[in-house]
């Protein structure tokens, strides 16, 4: 059995990967050290082999590979299952990269879709464990109703009472019609939204709410305060809207006041079309009414990390759910979600795992953004969704 490794840069996990297992019909690829596999991790890979036992996998998309690892292992099975082969294989030019300074860790999660039952959300909060800050990237409930608001102020209370938590709006999360809702409280986000400004300001949170339903806040475990920013661009009719372009303004003054020598994380729900995941399906039309003022907006800044959620896609898409523009230092986020996420690879073996709902970690240092997509169900660190992106520009 024979497995090499063709990989981009240090640190990289891009690369081609080729395999040969004489006798097997599919093998998978997994990060390990020198002892055996890393077993907090999921697999990268799942390679259908030929009648000569070879395979290849490129791995694209831009993701890291983890500090620990040293080595990839490759598992192949024979065709009857009866038996299996493994080898472990050196990273070529491996440098054993330090883990981040963690000074702030933040969890992010997006598309709950909370209806009557909350299993699923207080099973994602735990996951979260404890971190210094709690961001949800919209679509908290599947129909933005009271009752459902409700249950997510319960969840939180009860799974992260001293965890501040910065929300934005999803479409799902204002009901469909503005009739006959109007006597049903339909506000009902906007005062969750109040809800958590009062805790974080409890916390000793500096929030700043502005009248177009936009907001700042500032948030830093260590030395470093990190710029939160809100955009909520949802109406009636699952729309998405930045009425009379007021956000866009608002946030246009904000960067300029706090300057660029900060970490700006935004946080929006619908993703923007330059940066959405499925405009590689074929989508040519963007899901904000805004989209080139909002991108001109934040091309004219740096050191911006814009969080989005909504397309329901797993951090297992091979192309990456990332992207990083190294001119400005902008890096652009679709986050996965807490409920079960689509899965358009095209390839012929995946696992059942990468459609399961997810977490993403984000641990800020002074040198580098490290991004740790997590299961919600095993728990497990997702290797597809391992980022490690520089703060210089």
């Amino acid at each position: 059995m024979k497995l090499h490794l063709n990989l981009k840069d240090p640190g990289s996990a891009d690369g081609i990967y080729q395999i040969k297992a004489g006798g097997c019909m599919a093998a998978s690829l997994q990060w390990a050290d020198e002892k055996g596999p890393l077993e907090d991790w999921t697999a990268f890979a799942y390679i259908p082999l030929n009648g000569n036992g070879c395979g290849t996998f490129r791995f694209t998309g831009g993701r890291a590979v983890p500090p620990e690892a040293t080595h990839v292992m490759a598992r192949a099975v024979k065709p009857d299952f009866s038996g299996r082969e493994e080898i472990l294989a050196p990273i070529p030019g491996c440098r054993k990269l330090m883990h981040t300074e963690e000074e702030t860790i933040f969890c992010v999660m997006s598309d709950i879709h909370l209806s009557s039952k909350s299993g699923s959300f207080r099973r994602a909060l735990r996951t979260a464990g404890d971190p210094d800050f709690i961001l949800l990237a919209g679509d908290l409930t599947n129909d933005g109703k009271p009752e459902q608001f409700d249950q997510i102020c319960r969840c939180i209370e009860e799974e992260a009472a001293d965890i501040p938590v910065f929300a934005v709006a999803g479409n799902h999360d204002i009901p469909l019609k503005p009739l006959p809702q109007v006597e049903q409280k339909v506000g009902s986000y906007y005062r969750l939204q109040d809800w958590l400004c009062r805790r974080a300001r409890r916390a000793g949170i500096k929030w700043e709410q502005d009248i177009s339903g936009a907001y700042s806040a500032f948030a830093g475990a260590g030395g470093e305060k990190i710029d939160i920013t809100g955009l909520n661009a949802v109406s009636h009719w699952r729309r998405f809207v930045f009425p009379g372009a007021r956000q866009l303004n608002w946030l246009e003054r904000h960067l300029e006041s706090v300057g660029d020598g900060k970490l700006h994380i935004v946080l929006c729900h619908a993703p923007m079309m330059s940066h959405n995941p499925m405009r590689r399906g074929g989508t040519k039309s963007p899901y904000l009414s805004r989209d080139e003022e909002l991108q001109q907006l934040l091309d004219r800044h740096s050191q911006i990390l814009f969080i989005s959620g909504h397309t329901h896609i797993s951090l297992n898409e091979l192309p990456g759910c990332v992207e990083y523009d190294a001119s400005r230092g902008n890096t652009y986020v679709n986050d996965a979600c807490v409920c079960p996420s689509a899965l358009h690879t095209g390839e012929t073996l995946a696992a059942g795992e990468w459609t399961e709902g997810s977490v993403m970690d984000v641990r800020v240092g002074r040198q580098e953004i490290e991004l740790i997509g997590r299961s919600v169900i095993s728990g497990k660190k997702i290797s597809r969704g391992y980022y490690r992106i520089s703060r210089y520009i």
